[in-house]
């Protein structure tokens, strides 16, 4: 079941958008209406069984490997290497949100933490001034 949703999760993600703020807020919707689902809801306590060695924390570095439409995506929007790293984030924002009721202050705080990051790949950091001694 665990895998089963995670295949169904990655497909939420339309990685050939042209419109990255509209990718964005059709796969924050789908994902959070799939883990607020009866099915959602088993996925997520089911979460810690599956984890294994290494606990939660290292199983939602596997399931974001799993999400490749949305590491795709990503690697899409800038060419820098932080895309599994952001992918990785907005996975763990989604997670916690679910319990949340959609556009409640939990769903809403989250959101806008996963938009951050959204916007941080669209937008990279410039490089670092070089310093002179």
């Amino acid at each position: 079941m665990h895998d089963e949703l995670l295949s169904r999760l990655n497909a939420h993600c339309m990685h050939w958008g042209t419109e990255p703020q509209r990718v964005f807020d059709d796969w924050w919707s789908a994902l959070g209406h799939d883990l607020r689902s009866p099915r959602g809801e088993a996925f997520r306590a089911l979460r810690g069984l599956v984890a294994g060695k290494g606990g939660c924390e290292l199983l939602s570095v596997r399931e974001t490997l799993k999400q490749q439409n949305l590491i795709k995506w990503l690697s899409g929007l800038h060419t820098n290497d932080e895309h599994e790293l952001i992918a990785h984030r907005l996975w763990v924002f989604a997670l916690a949100a679910a319990p949340f009721d959609v556009e409640s202050t939990g769903d809403l705080a989250y959101r806008a933490l996963a938009q951050e990051q959204l916007d941080r790949i669209k937008s990279p950091r410039p490089p670092a001034a070089e310093t002179t001694h």
